[in-house]
């Protein structure tokens, strides 16, 4: 089933909605955490963040 969506927020809502978006809640460094995070997130095949 193709789907399109108006916004990228509604298209963020509909991956969290099934189970294949993370947000992540607590403050991280955008130059060294993020990049280690987004990197484990991968490997472990977790939801997109």
């Amino acid at each position: 089933m193709k789907r399109s969506f108006q916004t990228f927020g509604d298209f963020a809502r509909y991956l969290e909605s099934i189970g294949e978006l993370h947000r992540v809640s607590l403050e991280v460094d955008p130059h060294l955490e993020v990049t280690e995070i987004a990197t484990r997130a991968i490997r472990e095949k977790k939801p997109a963040l």
